[in-house]
């Protein structure tokens, strides 16, 4: 099983599908000195598990595409993204500490203390904990060293952490977790509320039509809150458990049915491709900006060319007597007299813009 779900990763994600469990195998036997654990994951019938999975559609891509697959995939989208910044507002390295915060939350109170606990356990469990911890801090630091990041990539270490903190709380339930400090729960949780609330209301600010869902979130985030400390001085911990998982279904409830759909308009192509099926002459090139471009093409089935900036909509209108545009409000704000003057708004939809020329 192993092997086959290596070989599945590396047809969905690429090399990393075998690179990131390999690794953290390779981590775990160094750290524990186990190289005898090798004689029993039957390597020979993994390896070729792994080739006949794996490797027929990456032997089928290169004979149709030659080198320009290699140079692509693995080079620009494995090897270039990782050394070279594709997002500049996200390369910082300090990215992935306020994602895994927030992505994690409200776990996130437990989860500094459940991964020290973790370290010190010297029971029967001791190498399993080791082991999910090294697979957790590996995905985290190697995305972090990363170049090019995005909120999703450290999604592969969230399993672990979450069974660290079940492990945590497990031991907490059946009394075997001596807790030192009892109270860093309820107080790192306040302190993760209080600046999540702060968040919501400079969210309104911006986003009016926002103010029912985030109102609801922050009563249920302070009310959880309340649980968890009332629970914790009765030294109930079952009690502020329940209590964050109930309030965190309610929180994706109104995320679902409240939130969201309140903001999709402004962010979904739906609108806009519908608009330009209707006016396309089916021939003319088609410039989209590159983050409108997935959802674009998905409802149009038209793979227009990808495009970054203002400037490349300037030089777009320079080369070509006919065409159409799919831009945002501020990239065509930023176009000159002369770019605008070439230009029709066809469709408008919240800031997303249908242009021909």
């Amino acid at each position: 099983m192993f092997y086959l779900f290596a070989a599945l990763a590396t047809l969905t994600k690429g090399p990393i599908g075998l690179l990131f469990p390999g690794a953290i195998i390779f981590l775990y036997l160094l750290a524990t000195k186990r190289w005898h654990e090798l004689k029993n994951m039957k390597l020979p019938v993994g390896v070729v598990i792994y080739a006949l999975v794996a490797l027929p559609w990456y032997m089928i891509m290169y004979q149709i595409h030659g080198a320009v697959f290699l140079d692509t995939f693995i080079g620009y989208n494995n090897i270039t993204r990782f050394t070279m910044a594709e997002h500049a507002n996200t390369s910082s390295w300090y990215f992935f500490v306020p994602v895994l915060i927030i992505g994690f939350f409200p776990w996130t109170a437990l989860l500094g203390q459940a991964v020290r606990a973790s370290l010190l356990e010297r029971g029967n469990q001791a190498r399993t904990l080791l082991f999910l911890n090294i697979w957790a801090f590996f995905i985290f630091i190697f995305f972090s060293i990363s170049s090019t990041k995005l909120v999703t990539y450290i999604l592969p270490m969230y399993p672990p952490i979450a069974l660290l903190v079940g492990w945590y709380l497990g031991g907490w339930l059946e009394g075997e977790q001596q807790k030192k400090w009892p109270y860093s729960w309820p107080v790192v949780l306040t302190g993760l509320v209080v600046i999540l609330v702060g968040g919501m209301y400079f969210g309104v600010r911006d986003m009016p039509e926002l103010a029912v869902g985030l109102a609801v979130l922050a009563v249920v985030m302070i009310a959880m809150t309340g649980m968890v400390w009332f629970a914790v001085r009765r030294n109930n911990p079952a009690r502020s458990f329940w209590g964050q998982v109930v309030a965190m279904t309610i929180v994706a409830g109104v995320l679902v049915t409240i939130l969201v759909p309140a903001v999709a308009p402004q962010f979904t192509t739906y609108t806009i491709a519908g608009e330009f099926r209707t006016v396309y002459d089916g021939k003319s090139p088609v410039y989209i900006m590159k983050p409108l471009h997935p959802g674009f093409t998905f409802y149009t089935g038209v793979y227009g060319a990808e495009i970054k900036s203002s400037g490349d909509v300037k030089q777009a209108v320079m080369r070509n007597d006919s065409a159409y545009y799919v831009i945002r409000q501020s990239e065509y704000t930023a176009l000159g007299d002369k770019e605008r003057a070439a230009l029709t708004i066809m469709a408008q939809t919240n800031n997303l813009l249908l242009l021909k020329q």
